[in-house]
């Protein structure tokens, strides 16, 4: 009986001990629960308004980006018309290329032309005399 005795009380030391060492454990994961919980409630009441303003900004974009889809044909319209003025304004300028270049040669003809009648109105004069 007496091995019994003292393996009794030698359990009973053991978890003495034990419930030492576990009882500042438990207080502290306690503890680390109770701050954790604490964290938790913060993030979320500081997560909530986040949360509402993408949400506000998501419908914005939304708005924006439909704005943006409305105006799409409307710069493709554009963009078609400045194309042909590009192309009518090279075709004109062509034009008047053209127009420059007979009104330069029809200017040297005029000039042929005067010189010409000049000459031969200063024959006829000279004849004359």
């Amino acid at each position: 009986m007496e091995i019994v005795a003292i393996a009794a009380a030698v359990i009973a030391v053991t978890f003495i001990v034990l419930a030492g060492f576990l009882i500042p454990a438990l207080i502290e994961i306690r503890k680390t629960a109770a701050a954790v919980r604490t964290y938790i409630t913060d993030v979320e009441s500081q997560l909530h308004p986040v949360l509402k303003e993408l949400r506000e900004l998501a419908a914005n974009l939304r708005v924006l980006t439909d704005g943006v889809v409305s105006k799409t044909e409307e710069v493709k319209t554009f963009m078609t018309a400045l194309g042909d003025t590009g192309r009518h304004m090279n075709r004109i300028s062509g034009v008047l290329g053209d127009v420059s270049g007979l009104l330069c040669r029809s200017t040297l003809w005029m000039t042929g032309f005067k010189a010409a009648g000049h000459y031969v109105i200063d024959r006829i004069a000279k004849k004359r005399r």
